[in-house]
């Protein structure tokens, strides 16, 4: 025994020797508990883990106490681990709602509890998930995540940084394939391997895949077992969720604007991006891990229930966060007045909702939703309209029950623009339990740029419901994929001169959806986050608000959109066998030269030369949406939406 300590007490001298003589620039700014971090590295565990704690990562990616590392070149901490400490992604495991909501599933399907709880742990518990699957563990549910630290570490460090390149972007649902090598993949070429290896016991390796909108596709694109009335799985898979898929379909992934460029912005400053290491080579770009999303209130009432929820996050760690979230949100989408016209007694008002997200407004959970409040008033300041408005209780007024359907016109407070997707079951009745939902009987959240009827992935995130048949939705000027939807407000007109108040309104968690999950008792997680739920004021936000001056006695009479050059096909939709008509606004009508039909293919299925300005809709065009090619006889080319409906 006399010879043992010695020999310890010696193999920890030559320990920190050599740390000190391959590190010579180790300063002060690792703190004291650090070590209990680094010490983990080197108990032999019994189960050898495949993903470090979060805290192990903290010891060089949290904040440097000597202001030389994390740090922009105005000295300001950019420190990604409390950025995504104070995230979603940080504490999606202790997420009050995702908690509930799982209750919620096994509540209603409690024969498949165990298998509703293994999949929701893959994406909001990740490391905790695949460490038990690795260990031979068949399922791992709320329970073993909650005595699990890597459980509770959320969407981790590893989470995301161990995503192998095998099969990358082609699994979803959770599903995620994980490079079991104990490497860390990071975005910087020629990492420092040593200090990650010896502290932590994992390797740094450089990877450009990390960086792409792949890695997100595993757990944001989502399909569900669809389940009949007794509770049996179906052959049928409803996509839930399909955020990945809407960006795959858009403009941003052709220009390749990944979901990081935007959910990650870059900072135009090199950072020195671990702490304790002198010398060290600057990096850039480098990536803020804000992981800014659209969830605010989730934000807040984090922020509000830390205790409770056992988060550890300073206040202004989680304000910065929502402000962050804020201003993403508030740029997601814009609205624009166009020049309005007279038709006999009324004055039609259009709008044009433009999405500059890289995928649907709103997406993801399919609580979300959008909605437009309008206000038209007089001269003498009196409303004619009031749409969109909220209740004390932050509800919607005149909410048709169980959903207000898709709107091209408004022409009352009644009639309500919500963008959102509504599920139902395989009975077709209006659903919030998610293992229930057979399909979307509306989906109007505004498509992104680009997004088209014909991409190969269409059909996981298609346009349902009225909004099929909108001639102005996701159509501009004809062309299929304008990312906007025009819609009209039509008033009376008995002034001179109307004020416009547009807001573009956002809720993630709806009171309406939670009526379903608070009628459930018994279950201390529905419990907790109704408690919460009851302490806040689920305040909407307000993403975009215009306000505009309309002088009548300078509005011209018309029948459509005031652009020289638009071409006009009315009625529109149309029944097979009834007459078209052809004109234009302002502009001499030039004749026509061609006049072609395809469908949404590009499949032609009718060709006419030199027509009238009128044309009868060919009688074996059966109810959908079609594509008008027309030419008039400049050589100018115009390109229209036609939807043909079932005149029964």
């Amino acid at each position: 025994m006399r010879n043992v300590i010695p020999l310890i007490i010696l193999t920890g001298f030559f320990f920190f020797l050599g740390k000190q003589a391959v590190y010579p620039g180790l300063h002060s700014s690792h703190r004291s508990t650090d070590s209990e971090y680094f010490n983990m590295a080197y108990l032999p565990p019994i189960h050898e883990p495949h993903f470090p704690v979060s805290g192990q990562c903290a010891g060089c990616h949290d904040a440097d106490t000597e202001g030389i590392a994390n740090v922009d070149a105005d000295g300001n901490d950019v420190n990604v681990f409390d950025q995504w400490a104070a995230s979603i992604m940080g504490q999606s495991a202790k997420d009050p709602y995702w908690r509930a909501k799982v209750r919620h599933e096994t509540h209603n399907l409690p024969v498949h509890a165990d298998a509703i709880e293994n999949k929701c742990t893959s994406c909001h518990a990740p490391a905790g998930h695949y460490q038990a699957f690795f260990s031979g563990i068949a399922t791992y549910g709320l329970n073993e995540m909650y005595n699990d630290s890597l459980g509770l570490d959320g969407v981790s460090c590893g989470a995301c940084h161990q995503i192998s390149r095998e099969n990358f972007g082609t699994t979803f649902s959770g599903n995620i394939t994980y490079d079991t090598n104990r490497v860390i993949y990071g975005p910087y070429p020629f990492p420092l391997e040593g200090p990650m290896r010896d502290f932590v016991g994992f390797t740094p390796k450089f990877s450009e895949h990390i960086t792409a909108s792949e890695a997100c596709a595993p757990c944001h694109t989502l399909a569900t077992t669809v389940f009949d009335p007794e509770g049996q799985p179906t052959n049928q898979v409803f996509v839930e969720q399909a955020t990945y898929h809407e960006w795959l379909n858009s403009s941003f992934a052709q220009n390749q604007v990944t979901c990081q460029t935007c959910h990650m912005p870059y900072i135009e400053d090199s950072v020195i991006i671990a702490s304790g290491y002198e010398g060290l080579e600057k990096r850039f770009p480098y990536a803020l891990h804000t992981f800014s999303g659209a969830n605010t209130m989730m934000l807040g009432m984090m922020k509000s229930f830390g205790d409770s929820l056992d988060i550890d996050v300073a206040d202004s760690m989680f304000q910065k966060s929502i402000l962050s979230t804020r201003g993403l949100l508030q740029r997601a989408v814009q609205i624009e007045v166009l020049p309005a016209w007279l038709e006999k007694d009324s004055v039609v008002i259009p709008l044009r909702i433009v999405n500059r997200a890289g995928h649907k407004f709103p997406s993801g959970y399919p609580s979300r939703r959008a909605w437009l409040e309008i206000s038209v008033s007089d001269e003498n300041g009196m409303q004619l309209i009031h749409s969109g408005s909220i209740r004390d209780d932050f509800s919607l007024a005149h909410l048709d029950i169980p959903y207000e359907s898709h709107y091209d016109t408004i022409r009352n407070d009644g009639q309500v623009q919500v963008y959102e997707g509504v599920m139902v079951d395989l009975e077709d009745q209006f659903t919030t339990v998610l293992d229930k939902g057979a399909r979307y009987i509306k989906d109007n959240r505004i498509p992104p740029t680009g997004f088209l009827s014909s991409h190969p992935v269409a059909d996981t995130a298609r346009i349902e419901g009225k909004a099929r048949q909108d001639a102005n939705f996701n159509f501009g000027d004809g062309t299929e994929g304008s990312g906007t939807d025009d819609i009209f407000i039509k008033v009376p007109s008995t002034t001179s001169r109307l004020t416009i108040d547009v807001k573009m309104q956002y809720q993630s968690i709806p009171p309406e959806w939670l009526q379903e999950l608070f009628s459930v008792e018994g279950y201390a997680e529905i419990d907790l986050f109704k408690w919460m739920y009851d302490s806040i004021q689920p305040v909407p936000e307000l993403v975009t608000q215009v306000m505009d001056t309309i002088d009548l006695s300078t509005t011209s009479t018309g029948s459509t959109l005031q652009t020289p050059d638009q071409l006009i096909v009315f009625p529109n939709p149309a029944s097979a066998g009834q007459m078209l008509i052809f004109r234009k606004q302002k502009e001499p009508f030039a004749s026509i030269r061609r006049i072609m039909i395809f469908d949404i293919h590009g499949t032609p299925l009718f060709d006419r030369m030199n027509p009238s300005s009128t044309l009868q809709v060919p009688e074996d065009l059966v109810p959908g949406m079609y594509i008008l090619r027309v030419m008039d006889s400049t050589g100018r080319i115009y390109v229209k939406k036609l939807i043909i409906q079932d005149d029964q």
